[in-house]
């Protein structure tokens, strides 16, 4: 038998601690800061987490806590996808599905003559 006790924490703290890398909540007030300035008040309230670490016990309450430690007088709203381990899939099978998804997809055939360049507006 294994005995877990303060090990099962440790690994979770590390998403939010500073001392190798920015922590999540400095990756989420960095993308925001690099959007227009009108444009972060809607972006803070509408931080959507999705993937396997959303699903970990009140890790929403956690990012917000810390968020609010960097931004006191800003209001955060954060909301967990039903089903956080599916919800990337499920957004690139809905896309998929979309009447207009071929009309935004990029071919192979066109990157390969293209490059990147194919990426550009015309």
């Amino acid at each position: 038998m294994i005995d877990i006790s303060k090990e099962r924490f440790d690994c979770t703290e590390q998403l939010f601690s500073r001392s190798l890398s920015p922590g999540i909540q400095d990756l989420v007030m960095q993308t925001i800061s690099k959007m227009d300035k009108n444009s972060h008040a809607a972006l803070q309230n509408n931080i959507v987490l999705s993937g396997g670490n959303s699903a970990l016990k009140n890790f929403d309450c956690r990012l917000a806590k810390e968020l609010r430690k960097m931004e006191p007088s800003t209001q955060f709203h954060i909301y967990t996808t039903k089903n956080p381990h599916i919800a990337a899939w499920c957004g690139g099978a809905m896309t998929a599905s979309l009447s207009t998804f071929h009309q935004q997809t990029i071919t192979r055939a066109a990157y390969n003559e293209y490059g990147i360049n194919v990426l550009l507006p015309k």
